[in-house]
């Protein structure tokens, strides 16, 4: 009988669940952060300025989610690190949608998948290289 299971394949998708754990692991220190520091200080950031720090903090988790994964992989960076961003991007995108409620912007909703391919495959191919 054939076997549909390739090894390959399910070690690929593992790699790509650990730096999916890592990735939201550095999302939540992060935020954590991120929020203390605008608990305990003097800041008043308005919402536009929030939003793009917590659209570079989400990149910065992805490209460190992907360079921990590939770099102790050795290989597959590109495709380790893209897969690891898209998936992180509908998580929060799904996510972000069960809590606002609001309708969603097909160009932004691009745009953060986008990003968060590109954050991932960079991070990929860093973390290969090093």
């Amino acid at each position: 009988m054939k076997s549909y299971r390739k090894p390959g394949n399910l070690k690929f998708w593992r790699n790509v669940s650990n730096g999916m754990i890592i990735t939201f692991l550095s999302t939540l220190m992060s935020l954590v952060g991120l929020s203390c520091i605008v608990f305990f200080s003097d800041f008043s950031i308005s919402e536009s300025i929030m939003y793009y720090l917590v659209m570079a903090i989400h990149c910065f988790s992805i490209f460190i989610g992907s360079l921990i994964v590939s770099y102790f992989v050795g290989e597959k960076g590109f495709w380790l690190g893209a897969a690891i961003g898209f998936i992180y991007s509908i998580i929060i995108l799904l996510l972000g949608f069960g809590y606002v409620q609001e309708i969603f912007f097909y160009q932004a909703v691009l745009y953060k998948i986008i990003l968060g391919i590109v954050a991932g495959a960079f991070g990929g191919i860093v973390g290969v290289n090093l």
